[in-house]
């Protein structure tokens, strides 16, 4: 919930919508129910597909979360329409937001093009939460069961806000725990294959494997725990990537938004997520809180093992970790 408030706040600005409970539930649910609405109507004959769509369950549940997010969504974007066009009544400047509604606007504004705007927010919902929330549970489980590493983050913490306050730069220079997030994302990916891909043309591989035109394929993440690649690949070490950040000229290699073949977490190449710097900075905002606010243990006190649906690798969700309210030691 917290993930999906905190971007809801980017992507509809600071609005009392960002933090009602009815669209909170719905940008969770949407990613839920299009994954069902997806797989239920692959399973089904292809010429079957059109009218099916109109009367399963899984469609129609699918269908009535977009018209309740849109029954929400749309007075607000009313609201901002008459702002403008009495502010042009005026001859004022236009006011304009710092959030995801204001930005479609002025890009399909710019190019003439009408856009669904309630569907753009929803898919907005679908790239950002799941993920970003997945990401989230297994740092802090890491982290929990590392606890060595929490003071040092928040002595940096402290260190960086004390010179920056919430600023921009302060997430640039929150070095350890950019390591820490890399580290996390490394040892445990959001899933167990990634880069799914279609070949253009015929290729020929190394080890003399052919993949005809047109074939689907994934590359498996197990590199990331290859002792070759990475000395002591299953043991967590915090301190990772900041170490190789330090050598002369490998200061912007080894950041959590870079991507390179050893470590696809956020995919690579021209397709890697365009997302990752806002999820980087989302994640480091709320590492921040989580640990200048709260002491954390487990309540077993050891790290509960992830769980998979399907390639997805997920913190287990019906794991008990507890928190006890601390007082920071910066203004927050």
């Amino acid at each position: 919930m917290v993930v999906s408030q905190v971007s809801s706040r980017i992507f509809l600005g600071d609005i009392p919508l960002c933090r009602d409970p009815r669209w909170l539930s719905i940008a969770i649910n949407y990613t839920v129910h299009v994954t069902q609405a997806t797989e239920k109507m692959r399973s089904l004959p292809a010429l079957l597909r059109p009218l099916l769509y109109w009367l399963l369950p899984e469609t129609r549940t699918l269908r009535r979360t977009v018209q309740n997010a849109r029954d929400l969504i749309e007075p607000e974007v009313e609201k901002r329409e008459r702002k403008r066009m009495g502010a042009a009544e005026r001859g004022e400047l236009t006011p304009k937001g710092t959030d995801a509604l204001e930005w479609f606007y002025e890009i399909a504004k710019a190019r003439g093009r009408d856009y669904d705007i309630a569907l753009g927010q929803l898919q907005l919902s679908f790239a950002a939460i799941h993920t970003t929330s997945i990401t989230l549970g297994h740092v802090m489980f890491d982290l929990v069961s590392n606890p060595e590493y929490i003071p040092l983050l928040r002595e940096e913490i402290i260190s960086v806000f004390k010179e920056t306050g919430w600023d921009k730069q302060l997430m640039t220079r929150l070095k350890l725990m950019d390591s820490c997030l890399k580290e996390s994302q490394r040892i445990t990916p959001i899933a167990l294959v990634l880069l799914n891909r279609y070949t253009t043309e015929s290729i020929s591989l190394s080890d003399g494997t052919t993949l005809p035109k047109n074939a689907q394929f994934l590359v498996p993440t197990t590199h990331h725990l290859d002792p070759t690649l990475y000395p002591h690949p299953t043991k967590f070490n915090g301190h990772r990537y900041l170490s190789l950040r330090e050598a002369p000229g490998e200061e912007s290699k080894h950041q959590f938004v870079t991507t390179n073949a050893k470590q696809i977490g956020f995919g690579h190449g021209a397709h890697a997520c365009p997302g990752r710097f806002f999820a980087s900075n989302e994640l480091k905002i709320l590492l921040v809180h989580l640990l200048m606010k709260y002491d954390w243990k487990f309540g077993d006190g050891e790290r509960p093992a992830n769980v998979t649906h399907g390639a997805m690798v997920v913190p287990d969700p019906e794991a008990v970790i507890m928190r006890r309210s601390r007082v920071p030691e910066v203004e927050l």
